[in-house]
């Protein structure tokens, strides 16, 4: 009894010594972007078969400070719709996407990363919608990937997957 009285004084000790440091962090800062635009992959699903993507996305950037106004992490929540179109058959496929990146920092230098949520929603005619990744995925300083869950993207596959949707 005397131990879970001494642990609870000290859980309270720690707590009131640590919220000046936490009350002195600077607020985020919210920067919110909305691009739009058309890009072509030439010649990506064969010999003078085009692929163009006709994008509207918009990102939140969130971005936190330690009191010292070093950078603690960043968040971005982004959403969506692409329409991809081959050049050959003029077919499309419709894809949404809604994802989550934190980036972790250590004394303002980028430590690691994490990327959660919907990939991609593509709907493909004739099929509906298919779902092409889903989960978390948490990477180290250089991006390699330390844990996945959840069903994910063939990222080498993905051009050629759309492709072969559109023949």
């Amino acid at each position: 009894m005397l131990k879970k009285a001494l642990f609870g004084a000290l859980a309270i000790c720690a707590t009131v010594l640590l919220l000046p440091s936490i009350a002195s962090a600077a607020p985020p800062e919210i920067e919110v972007s909305e691009f739009s635009g058309t890009s072509t992959l030439p010649g990506i699903c064969g010999d003078g078969i085009d692929l163009t993507n006709d994008f509207d996305s918009r990102a939140t950037f969130r971005t936190f400070f330690d009191a010292d106004g070093v950078v603690t992490s960043e968040k971005v929540h982004s959403v969506g719709v692409q329409l991809w179109t081959r050049s050959d058959t003029e077919n499309t496929i419709t894809r949404r996407s809604a994802f989550n990146i934190e980036l972790t920092y250590i004394d303002g230098v980028v430590a690691g990363s994490s990327l959660n949520g919907l990939f991609a929603l593509a709907i493909v005619p004739g099929e509906g919608p298919v779902l092409l990744g889903a989960g978390r995925e948490v990477n180290d300083v250089d991006f390699n990937t330390i844990l996945t869950a959840g069903p994910k993207v063939d990222i080498s596959r993905f051009f050629a997957d759309i492709c072969d949707s559109l023949a």
